[in-house]
């Protein structure tokens, strides 16, 4: 009786054993980070779900946020701003890249953000790292990151509408050569980020079209070297 007993005892553990395993290779197999898996082994079979899915780092920004929000100039026409995703020049060395076009029309600015809206935790990124190039130099651009949908009371950006960002940069001016762009994450609540990354671009003095080119947008989790300057909040 005894042995039988133990040999009940071993099925068990096996297969619980088993379970646990395929259960963790299920949220590996999801991308959930090691903090989730162990809220989930420590929860039972109910495990505990922040708000928004956490996200293993690094992430590419415009693979895991696919949609855009528009703002500015061109929310009243999509000519005022064309965005091209995976743009090929091999003379700009833009291999899969973002073009943008912004044709100023009447508030002199315009704005996107890369979106989601079901937001994600991108909680450990210690940076936002991508490139970007002007086509003749001297575009003005801004950027904003880490942006969700207001709750309550708070500041909403000037142009996206019922959003906040945790910072936003001060003008960068391009130039026709590529260059890198790292914004200090540190110390900024990055979880339900449904909009990780924007940027604002404004007129230039003759009215004409203004492109730029982007490529290897990431969070990641190393400290940047050389970040821009952020905007002082009032």
């Amino acid at each position: 009786m005894e042995k039988r007993f133990n040999s009940v005892k071993v099925s068990l553990f096996l297969l619980v054993a088993v379970g646990s395993a395929a259960v963790l290779s299920a949220l590996a197999a999801a991308a959930y980070s090691p903090s989730y898996v162990l809220d989930f082994l420590l929860q039972g079979d109910k495990p505990v779900i922040s708000e928004a899915s956490a996200k293993i780092l690094p992430v590419e920004i415009n693979e895991l946020y696919r949609a855009k929000r528009i703002a500015g100039d061109g929310a009243t026409g999509s000519y005022q701003l064309q965005i091209y995703e995976n743009y090929i020049d091999d003379t700009k060395h833009c291999e899969f890249c973002t073009r943008v076009m912004y044709i100023p029309g009447g508030q002199g600015v315009s704005a996107f953000s890369f979106r989601d809206d079901t937001g994600y935790d991108l909680t450990g990124a210690k940076r936002a790292k991508f490139f970007i190039m002007g086509e003749q130099g001297g575009e003005s651009i801004s950027f904003k990151v880490a942006g969700k949908v207001m709750k309550g009371n708070g500041v909403a950006d000037k142009l996206f509408k019922n959003m906040r960002f945790e910072s936003e940069t001060e003008n960068i001016v391009l130039d026709k050569e590529w260059k890198v762009v790292e914004i200090d994450l540190r110390g900024k609540d990055l979880r339900n980020i449904t909009d990780p990354l924007g940027f604002e671009v404004k007129k230039g003095k003759d009215l004409q079209p203004v492109i730029f080119y982007l490529k290897q947008i990431v969070f990641d989790t190393e400290p940047p070297k050389n970040p821009v300057s952020l905007k002082t909040r009032s």
